[in-house]
């Protein structure tokens, strides 16, 4: 099957991602929560989380 990309801003934070269902801060690619770990420790809510699935288009061209 043939890959494509899909160009978006990059958000700064889960809270700006168009890929977060906001009514249920979850992320709809990842298929996370994006306000809490599994252990239930919260995320950090001022930067993405290391296993966010953007990335930079540098770093999606490689």
């Amino acid at each position: 099957m043939k890959k494509g990309i899909i160009e978006i801003d990059m958000p700064k934070n889960c809270d700006e991602c168009l890929m977060r269902q906001s009514n249920l801060a979850y992320c709809l690619i990842a298929k996370k929560s994006t306000s809490h770990h599994p252990s239930g420790k919260p995320l950090d809510k001022s930067k993405r989380p290391k296993w966010c699935p953007i990335r930079p288009k540098q770093e999606a061209m490689r």
